[in-house]
Formats: C-alpha cells, sequence, structure tokens
C-alpha cells in the first residue's frame, strides 16, 4: 500500500512550477492562466495554481452554536489546509476556494447549508459537519448528487459505503467509541459506570453502542441519564447517578457548557468518581472554567495516539503531528500554543486527504476518489485512514488513546495513566 505524508513534503523546498505564458502563444490572446503562488506571495521556491477557475471546497461547520469552540479550531485546520494545498500547487493545478458555512450544530440548518453549497455554489467536494445530529442531515443532501464528502461525527450510517459510497468518515464511529470505554475501564479495573449522556444523536448512539459492548465484556451499567444540550444544571440527574455508587461516570456529551455543567455538578455533590469523556472535555474552553485540582479524575477518550505526547515528553509522539503544531504555530502567530491541535487537525487532515486523492486520480471523479481511497487510504497527521468497500469509517482502535483533561501544554496533551 501506498502512503503519503503530505504535511512532511510541505516542509521541503517546493519546485517553481514553470507557466507558459510566451510571445507566441497561437491562440493570440497573448494571455497566460492566471496563478496564485504559494503562501508568501512572490511565488519563490513555491508551487503555483491557477485562480482562473478555482476548485470549490466547501465547508459546513458549527461556527456558533452550542459546539461553536470546537467550530472554530476546525475553521482554523480548513482555512490552514486550503492555504498549504494552494502553496503545492492546488488540486490538478487549479487553486482551491474554501466555501465556508455556519450550519450552527442544528440538523435542520445543516441541511439548508448543504443544499445551498451543493446547488448554488456547485462545490467540488465538501468537508463537515462534525456533530452527529447535522450530519445525518447533511449527508441525505450530498449522496443523491453524488458529491464527494467528509464527515467527522459518530453517527454510524455515514460510513456505510453501499449507501453512501461518496461519504468518508475522519473520525471514530460510534461502534468503536463504546469499544474504547470499555477497554480502558478494563485496563483501569473498573467494572461498572453510570452514564450522563445529552439528549441527541451524538448522545443515544453512543449510549446504545456502549450497552452491548458492556455487556459482552462484563461491565454493569448502573443507570443512565439524559440532559438537553445547554443545560446548565445537571445536578438532579448526576445526584441519581451517584446514588447508584458506579466505579466510574462516563460522560458522552461535547459541546463546552454541557461539559462544564457536568464536571461542576459533579464537584458540587463533592462525588470524587472518575469521569471519562470525548477527547473535547480537555478542550481550554472547558478545563479554563475549572480552578486547580477541580478537574482531577478527568479523562478524555477518543483522542488520537499521534497528536498526543508521553509522560515527560513536550512533543507530540508522531512526527507529522509535531510538524502540524510548528504549522499551527505559524498561522495563529502563537508560540506556545493555545488551543489542542485535535480538532484543527481532523479537518485539516480531511481537505489534505480530498486534494491528494483527486490529484491522483488525474480528475474530480467520485467514482474514481471513492476506488482510491479504498485502496490506498491516507496517512493524515492524526493517524492512518483505512477504507474498503464496505465501510468508510477511518479510524481503528489502535489510533486511540486517553488522555488527562487537564494536563494541556503547548497544544497536546499527556496520555493517561493504564495504557
Amino acid at each position: 500500500m501506498r502512503r503519503f505524508h503530505p504535511l512532511l513534503i510541505l516542509l521541503l523546498v517546493l519546485a517553481l512550477v514553470a507557466v507558459a505564458c510566451g510571445d507566441d502563444d497561437d491562440d493570440g490572446d497573448g494571455a497566460a492562466p492566471a496563478t496564485t503562488a504559494a503562501a508568501d506571495g512572490d511565488g519563490d521556491g513555491a508551487a503555483e495554481c491557477d485562480d482562473s477557475d478555482p476548485v470549490k471546497a466547501g465547508a459546513s461547520l458549527s461556527i456558533s452554536g452550542p459546539a461553536a469552540d470546537i467550530g472554530a479550531l476546525a475553521q482554523d485546520g480548513a482555512e490552514m489546509a486550503i492555504e498549504d494545498i494552494n502553496a503545492e500547487g492546488g488540486i490538478l493545478g487549479r487553486c482551491v476556494e474554501l466555501v465556508l458555512r455556519d450550519d450552527t450544530g442544528d440538523p435542520t440548518r445543516a441541511a439548508q447549508v448543504m443544499r445551498e453549497l451543493v446547488d448554488q455554489e456547485e462545490v467540488d467536494f465538501v468537508v463537515g459537519p462534525f456533530l452527529s445530529s447535522p450530519i445525518g442531515a447533511a449527508i441525505e443532501v450530498t449522496a443523491p448528487a453524488n458529491v464527494l464528502h467528509v464527515v467527522a461525527g459518530v453517527l454510524p450510517t455515514a460510513g456505510d459505503a453501499a449507501t453512501f459510497p461518496h461519504v468518508f468518515r475522519s473520525e471514530v464511529v460510534a461502534t468503536l467509541q463504546g469499544q474504547t470505554f470499555a477497554e480502558y475501564m478494563k485496563a483501569s479495573g473498573w467494572t461498572s459506570a453510570a452514564i450522563i449522556a445529552v439528549n441527541n444523536a451524538l448522545g443515544t448512539s453512543v449510549v446504545d453502542a456502549f450497552t452491548p459492548v458492556a455487556e459482552a465484556e462484563g461491565l454493569e451499567i448502573t443507570a443512565t441519564e439524559f440532559h438537553e444540550s445547554g443545560a446548565v444544571d445537571q445536578t438532579t440527574q448526576l445526584r441519581n447517578l451517584m446514588g447508584t455508587d458506579p466505579d466510574v461516570l462516563l460522560v458522552f456529551n461535547t459541546a463546552g457548557p454541557d461539559t462544564v455543567a457536568t464536571i461542576s455538578g459533579r464537584n458540587s455533590l463533592n462525588w470524587d468518581v472518575p469521569a471519562l469523556g470525548f477527547s473535547s472535555i480537555a478542550n481550554t474552553s472547558i478545563t479554563d472554567a475549572f480552578e486547580p485540582g477541580e478537574m482531577d479524575l478527568v479523562y478524555g477518550g477518543q483522542a488520537y495516539r499521534l497528536l498526543n505526547r508521553e509522560p515527560g515528553s513536550d512533543e507530540p509522539i508522531g512526527e507529522a503531528a509535531a510538524a502540524f503544531k510548528d504549522r499551527y504555530k505559524e498561522f495563529l502567530g502563537a508560540d506556545p500554543l493555545e488551543v489542542n491541535i485535535q480538532q484543527a487537525s481532523g479537518i485539516y487532515d480531511s481537505y489534505r486527504m480530498m486534494a491528494l486523492a483527486i490529484n491522483e486520480v488525474g480528475e474530480i471523479d467520485p467514482d474514481g476518489v471513492k476506488d482510491y481511497l479504498e485502496s490506498n487510504g491516507y496517512d493524515g497527521v492524526k493517524a492512518t485512514y483505512e477504507y474498503d468497500a464496505e465501510r468508510h469509517d477511518g479510524i481503528g482502535l489502535d489510533d486511540l488513546v486517553f488522555i488527562v483533561a487537564d494536563s494541556f501544554e503547548d497544544g497536546t496533551l499527556e496520555l493517561a495513566p493504564n495504557q
């Protein structure tokens, strides 16, 4: 299987691509294709792309709404990717234009956004949404139109290659999420768990996925409570869960305010139970809401091994991840990096993967890209994505780890104990 490391290639000196514009132009108009070069704009040492007919890359991201903190990081990843793709010569020699829309995290809005991107903007491919509820609505729009589409949420149906042949997932599917929580519980010696989950497609799908896994692994679910997104007081649900005396609390939500409410409620009850959430539980928008010590025994799962650091290390495990961290610092003009590299790197990988696949195929051909990715996969910043003809779920269990939520430093987090 052939593999590529595009971010590492970016760090090498890029060859200048000559553009034919001689005076003996056969068509007599003497006009060369318009070009855009490199990040510094002067073209020195950089490939050029033709900006007269750009490739349109759509983006449906939650820029506002409950997950806006994640949306801002996802937007960073999209903008960096487009900059870097164009600096390397674009797609098929054409510059790439980012067409960004805000889905607000709402399924109805996501469907409207996707129809606008597909029908009005006529995008060549699209990335996002990254939340499960909007994804379900979005893929129902792109699938009939045969538009190449990369999504990032956990919704299991999105990876069904037979139903959605041109949709590819760059995140872990819900069915694997349950397994990661079960494996970490066993490694830590915990045999029972209470669950608090957001009452939407994300929460219900992960609870549904974890329940049979827990049963198969001999783990007890003592109770499950749901809360509405945006609920600032979850004390009643948490008190009910506390009464079942679990070894660990599983927190199945991603929006910053929801997670802050969960951890605040745990602390107000003086409940010292360990809490396991998704990787977003370590976002600074959440951890900054607490005083030192208030996030003790809080761990984030579905973090990506390559993006995070071993205890005692200052750099992420992956070489490409370390290079991406430096690129992100340059993009933000920040050192140290004050945001986690995880959310940006996933969206970044999505655009780079599409660019590479289309360039390798030689045309924007959805079926050709599908065949290419199913045969070759993609070596990204955060993981190696593997696809096949049955499932377009790119992430495997070996890519995933748990991290200490309150261990953020210079863009990365420390691996949690017992793994």
